[in-house]
């Protein structure tokens, strides 16, 4: 199986992989599921809930849950209480990756987003550090990807985004 070529452990769909700021996540949409990293679920989703989860799917023992999207492997199949409910995955702890469906992942609450500044609000020292780091990101990204017709497509976004920072 190549490396973007998986398949749902659900239902054997093809998997969709969708990139972001935040990060990664593998989508089946006929069964609703996702493969998510869980140092992304630490991102966006309640610390706690997800503490729970990654303990309880390294501390499961004999994994006999669904073969994990990454590594073919039985993940091991958790469930955590939260304040909706219970939610359930299928946690592969070599891969560090949930495999959940979307109710399950709509059950773990959102982890709560600090105010943000609008650019124009950001000091200039602020402005050209963002700014550097934007150009840093892509950079590495275009690097991975080796794709030089995204390579201009992004740094002409990325220009954009420094020059609004310069307003």
């Amino acid at each position: 199986m190549g490396r973007l070529d998986r398949r749902c452990p659900s239902c054997a769909g093809a998997l969709a992989l969708h990139r972001d700021v935040v990060g990664h996540e593998w989508r089946c949409e006929p069964c609703s599921s996702a493969g998510v990293p869980i140092s992304r679920l630490r991102r966006e989703r309640d610390a706690v809930a997800v503490s729970q989860l990654w303990a309880a799917g390294r501390g499961a023992g004999l994994a006999s849950g669904l073969p994990c999207i990454s590594c073919s492997k039985p993940s091991s199949r958790v469930t955590v209480h939260v304040p909706d409910g219970e939610a359930s995955a299928d946690v592969c702890a070599r891969c560090q990756l949930a495999w959940l469906s979307d109710a399950s992942l709509a059950r773990i609450p959102e982890r709560p987003r600090p105010p943000s500044l609008t650019a124009n609000e950001l000091p200039p020292e602020a402005k050209v550090a963002y700014a550097q780091a934007i150009v840093s990101m892509w950079r590495d990204r275009i690097r991975e990807e080796n794709d030089r017709e995204r390579a201009v497509a992004v740094m002409e976004g990325v220009a954009e985004v420094v020059s609004r920072l310069a307003r």
